[in-house]
């Protein structure tokens, strides 16, 4: 918040994603555990330290409110505020391309960082509050995990709670969860679960996603794999018994090129 106040004028609005960088990418589980660390707000800003990534403008004292000015009106704006913020700022621009061949590079270039993939928005679009006005062209990642909790009963599992294990400690840490799994998953899945017998590596309870408190779950043995695709948005893939030890993710990126259009701006997402 600071930063807002420094670097841009009184009266500006912006839209933007906060992200947490760490070891040469965004690290997701980072940002939950500063969220779900909120009395620490003053502490964490230091030790830390997430970024502000802006990629919109909604109004500032000098322009008035552009929500109804097209996006290539409102990025002639941003830029011309960021001109001011310092390069190793917390505030960051996001990037902005109309040249296909540039947001396939990046498409195919920064799923690595953890960039989840491209945001396609026509030039002309405006700023409409409550509704996507445009398209998201997402990077896949394929990536083994073991269920080591779940959500209702071992009869009846609602939810899987989805881990990984630690290359350097070997500890399973949690991952996500699927969706609600329908009553024909659920009675395939149901068979594999077990409650442990040998105590378990995660807490009585978990904040499963970065906007949630902890809460109670029920711990099963995780000897149980699955290949979830993309667990951080629940996808649910097929089960089975195995423990897999610290698999690398494998990028897959979907076929054919991302195509802003004519009069198309893409930028990372």
């Amino acid at each position: 918040m600071g930063a807002l106040y420094a670097y841009l004028p009184t009266g500006t609005v912006v839209d933007g994603e906060i992200v947490c960088w760490r070891g040469g990418r965004l690290d997701f589980a980072a940002l939950q555990h500063r969220y779900a660390r909120q009395h620490q707000a003053a502490e964490l800003a230091t030790t830390d330290a997430c970024h502000l990534v802006v990629f919109d403008v909604l109004e500032t004292a000098r322009d008035g409110d552009l929500r109804r000015r097209p996006l290539k009106v409102r990025r002639v704006v941003l830029e011309r505020l960021f001109a001011r913020v310092p390069a190793r700022s917390p505030l960051t621009l996001a990037l902005h391309t109309a040249d296909p061949v540039v947001a396939q590079e990046w498409y195919e270039t920064m799923a690595v960082a953890g960039v989840e993939g491209l945001v396609i928005k026509p030039a002309d679009s405006l700023y409409v509050s409550g509704s996507r006005e445009w398209l998201k062209y997402k990077a896949r990642q394929t990536t083994d995990a073991i269920v080591g909790g779940i959500t209702g009963s071992l009869h009846r599992p609602e939810t899987l709670l989805l881990g990984r294990y630690a290359s350097d400690t070997g500890r399973l840490h949690y991952a996500g969860r699927t969706t609600r799994l329908t009553d024909g998953q659920a009675a395939a899945v149901a068979p594999l679960l077990a409650a442990p017998t040998d105590g378990h590596p995660w807490p009585a309870q978990l904040s499963t996603n970065w906007r949630s408190k902890p809460t109670d779950y029920l711990q099963v043995a995780p000897n149980v794999g699955g290949d979830p695709r993309r667990h951080r948005h629940r996808r649910q893939t097929p089960l089975a018994p195995r423990r897999p030890r610290a698999p690398g993710p494998r990028h897959r990126p979907r076929r054919g090129a991302p195509r802003p259009g004519p009069g198309g701006l893409t930028r990372c997402g």
